[in-house]
């Protein structure tokens, strides 16, 4: 049976009908069950050097395209307040902030990475553009909260 075409009132019942999670739940095992085989075609694909290389050469076409879907929606302030309320969330769940904090003290006992971070911090043309960020930054925020920022600008938001 073919599935119906989004947005039309046959997808819409569909989606509200039994069937719809019975399918779903149905994709996810047979997904899962692919994903989980070493042996599977799919799996191998998806972890594939050509593969993510496309991956990456057709995003990267999306995202330069002007009037792409993609960029449209990134852009948004709908899209960015979302994307920062999810991570506000995900970030407020002790299993993952656990989970992020054991992934930083596995990745620091990697000499390679904390050396390459430490020749990061040591770099004075990146700590000087950090500097700078951080300062754009407060400027931005005390404009927000009113007050006037130190260079000079009376003009204010608040």
């Amino acid at each position: 049976m073919p599935l119906p075409k989004r947005g039309t009132p046959e997808y819409e019942a569909w989606r509200n009908s039994p069937a719809y999670e019975e399918w779903r739940k149905k994709t996810s095992q047979v997904v899962r069950s692919l994903w989980q085989d070493p042996n599977s075609k799919l799996r191998q694909k998806l972890q594939s050097d050509e593969y993510r290389e496309k991956k990456r050469h057709f995003l990267k076409a999306q995202w330069q395209d002007p009037n792409s879907k993609i960029r449209r929606a990134c852009q948004s302030e709908e899209f960015r307040k979302k994307v920062s309320r999810g991570v506000k969330a995900a970030l407020n769940d002790p299993d993952i902030k656990s989970r992020q904090i054991e992934g930083v003290k596995r990745a620091w006992e990697n000499p390679e990475i904390r050396e390459k971070y430490l020749n990061y911090l040591r770099d004075p043309e990146a700590n000087q553009e950090r500097r700078k960020r951080i300062s754009e930054g407060m400027r931005k925020s005390s404009k927000r909260i009113g007050r006037p920022p130190r260079d000079g600008d009376k003009e204010c938001s608040g």
